[in-house]
């Protein structure tokens, strides 16, 4: 049986990022970091984790793995582009949610809230999930949970690339035991793509 406290903070996780995505008179911002300071509480003071938080190796590997889904992105916007999909309006609306516009949302998105995604959806969520359920079908509604919640953002392409990154940002923690490195695997993919290379 799932754990009632389990099903509530889903429920806290899901209030929390639909009032970030949709309550225009506060910063979405600050209203995403707040949110995420929250859960990050919740992740390390309610935990039973069956993935330990740290272990020494796994590093290489999701650094891999963070330049692999920024390719996976740069593959997809090349095949909406090639068949002429009507999307990258959607992309355009995409990017100017997520890039930050000044220091302190830079601040923001690498303290606060790439550590506090993986903390909540892999660290807890995961972990939670693979106390019920076998490892397959715990990546799975992992996965389905953190891409679920990204609905409220309006965006089909932030639901689908939360989706696909969930998934292995998922993997990766369950085999590499190391959510540090998964965290850095999101930065470095965040790097790509609001950087480095982006896609706009």
């Amino acid at each position: 049986m799932i754990p009632r406290s389990f099903i509530l903070n889903i429920i806290m996780a899901s209030s929390l990022l639909f009032i970030s995505f949709t309550w225009q008179p506060l910063s979405f911002w600050m209203l995403f970091s707040i949110s995420y300071v929250l859960l990050i509480l919740i992740a390390l003071l309610q935990s039973k984790p069956v993935i330990p938080l740290h272990h020494q190796h796994g590093w290489l590997v999701a650094f891999i793995g963070g330049i692999g889904i920024y390719l996976l992105f740069a593959i997809g916007k090349a095949f909406l582009i090639l068949f002429q999909i009507p999307l990258l309006e959607s992309l355009e609306q995409l990017y100017q949610l997520v890039q930050p516009n000044s220091w302190i949302q830079w601040l923001c998105l690498f303290i606060i809230i790439i550590p506090g995604e993986e903390l909540f959806w892999r660290y807890y969520v995961l972990n939670r999930a693979l106390v019920q359920f076998s490892p397959q079908h715990s990546i799975l509604l992992a996965t389905l949970l953190y891409s679920a919640v990204h609905l409220f953002s309006g965006s089909i392409l932030l639901v689908l690339a939360a989706f696909i990154a969930g998934f292995i940002w998922n993997v990766l923690y369950y085999y590499t035991k190391n959510i540090f490195a998964v965290i850095w695997s999101h930065i470095v993919f965040n790097i790509c793509l609001l950087i480095l290379f982006p896609l706009l």
